[in-house]
Order: C-alpha cells, then structure tokens, then sequence
C-alpha cells in the first residue's frame, strides 16, 4: 500500500498517509493546497470547483492567491482562491475585475471611475468646477515663494501687481465656469513661477504655453491687446482649458468672444480631468502637454499645496 504523493501513469494522486485511502478535493499538503478530481488527480490550471473559478500552478498544481496573469487577462484570487469580479480593494488600492471574465480592467473609465494602466482607481478632478480657491489664497501662494514680481514686464499688459494678475485670473475663470485653482496653478508650472525663461516670452503675456509647441516654436502672443494684454492671455488659457473639457463646445457657447487662436484644434471635451491634460496619461492619446505626468503634476505639485493653505 502507498501513502502520500504518488506520481501513477503520469497522474499525482495523494493517499492518506494513515489509512493509505486515496484523497480527492481540496488537500492541504503544508507546502502548498491542491485539488484532486473524482479520478483522485491533481488538477492544474483554471478551474471551476463549486461555483467558483480557481487557477492552479501549471507546473507544482499549488492554488494560487492574489494577481495571476494568465496571459489573456490579469485575474485576482482571494484568500480562499476565488476569482473576484467587479469592484475590490486590494493593498489600499480600488481595481475593478470585469463582471463576466475577471480580468483587470485598466485604462478604462466605468461607471464614472477612471483605472489607470496599473488598473488601480485615480481620484480625478475636474476642470469645470466651483471655485475651490480665492484671490487671496492664490496671491499668499505666489507670495510665499518669495519671487520678485515682475511688475515692469506685466504692466504693460495691465497686471501691475500680483493682486490685479491673481484678480483677472479669478475672474476670467468664474465666468467661463472654470475652476481658477486649476488656471492659476498651470500658470505657475508653465512660467516656473512668472519667470518664463522657455519658448515663450513673457512680453507674450501667454501664461500656459498656447501654441508653443515640442517643434520650439514660441506660441501665442497677446502683446497686441495693450493693456488688455494680460487678460487677454489669461482669457485665451480659460476658454483653452474649458475646450479640453468640455464636449461639443462652440465658439458660441463661451461667455466671451473668443480669442484663443488654438480653440478650433482642440478635440473637445477630451480632458474634463486635470489629470488628462497630459497626452501620456489621456485615454484619448490626447492633450494640452506631451510631458509625462503632466496633468498629474499640476495638481499633486501646485493645486493641492494651494489647496493647504
């Protein structure tokens, strides 16, 4: 009589190993759980036992527990081995497991809910919004980073002070619906601070880099407004911005006539997220910036600190 693992005419099998009786369902073997059929043999790979669908290593038979790639998919197993669907949280994270498969939806938007391309949830935050600032927070934000204001370059497009520049930006955006944190912070990011330095000029009085693209060509100039100028710019980044995020958006839906010369090549309503304004990072392959991370950027480096104060 034979007791424990037997290998049988290519077959495993396991038999007590007290009273020699061969075994057959779930066994526990210390090294790893297994799965013997109505025939006693180990089974392998996926299957489904009671309802519920299992994997087992193709080569050892071990259950197998947590993320598995099967090749076609990415599948979760539970403590018990049971492939999960739709929403779960796992490590502190939100996935979601397609309903009928169980495979790892990523990139994907369901149910109003983005999955990145690791297939964890990404809190968004969206463009259109109520304020979620004011002009005061948005001027002790600039001025806490101690920087010299360039009042000579910006006077001349009608921005004397931070307080009148912070000011345009909070009204510009309010009245198109936009929410100004998101403005005023994809300005400090696109001019490093009102510093510029880049491509484009700050005699442009273009504050988010419209039109100057990876090609080095300089952007959008709004010195021609006067001393208009600066709203001007600052008008043209709000309707830009609403462009990206909202759908079907005409020229004649915005509250302002329309001077972003860049209004009619943007794909509407493809970024209602800060956090697709990056093309890497957009659905679409979409987007204000080609820079990795960039929407991801403007809000977990400028918005949220704005946010905190």
């Amino acid at each position: 009589m034979l007791y424990g693992e037997q290998q049988i005419n290519g077959h495993w099998y396991y038999f007590d190993t007290g009273s020699g009786a061969m075994q057959r369902g779930f066994v526990d073997l210390g090294h790893k759980v297994v799965y013997y059929n109505a025939k006693g043999w180990m089974l392998y790979g996926e299957q489904q036992i009671n309802g519920h669908w299992y994997y087992f290593d193709t080569g050892s038979g071990a259950m197998q527990k947590g993320f598995v790639d099967l090749g076609h998919k990415v599948v979760y197993y539970n403590a018990k081995g049971w492939m999960l669907y739709g929403e779960q949280q796992i490590n502190g994270y939100w996935y979601y497991f397609d309903t009928g498969s169980g495979a790892m939806q990523t990139n994907k938007i369901i149910g109003g809910k983005y999955y990145d391309e690791a297939g964890k949830l990404q809190e968004l935050h969206g463009i259109v919004g109520n304020p979620t600032t004011t002009v005061e927070k948005m001027i002790q934000y600039y001025n806490n980073r101690k920087l010299l204001y360039p009042s000579e370059k910006l006077s001349v497009g009608g921005a004397d002070t931070i307080t009148e520049l912070a000011k345009i930006f909070y009204e510009e955006a309010t009245t198109e619906g936009i929410d100004p944190s998101i403005a005023w912070c994809q300005t400090m990011k696109e001019t490093n601070w009102l510093r510029f330095g880049g491509q484009v000029k700050i005699e442009q009085f273009n504050f988010a880099g419209i039109g100057a693209t990876d090609g080095d060509a300089a952007g959008a100039d709004f010195s021609s407004y006067g001393k208009n100028g600066v709203r001007m710019g600052v008008r043209a980044q709000i309707q830009h911005l609403k462009a990206y995020a909202t759908s079907g958006l005409k020229k004649s839906d915005l509250k302002n006539a329309c001077v972003d010369p860049r209004f009619i090549y943007v794909n509407k309503g493809v970024a209602p997220y800060v956090e697709w304004l990056g093309i890497q990072e957009n659905p679409t392959g979409s987007g204000w910036a080609t820079e990795v991370g960039y929407g991801y950027s403007i809000m977990n480096d400028y918005v949220k600190k704005l946010w905190m104060l």
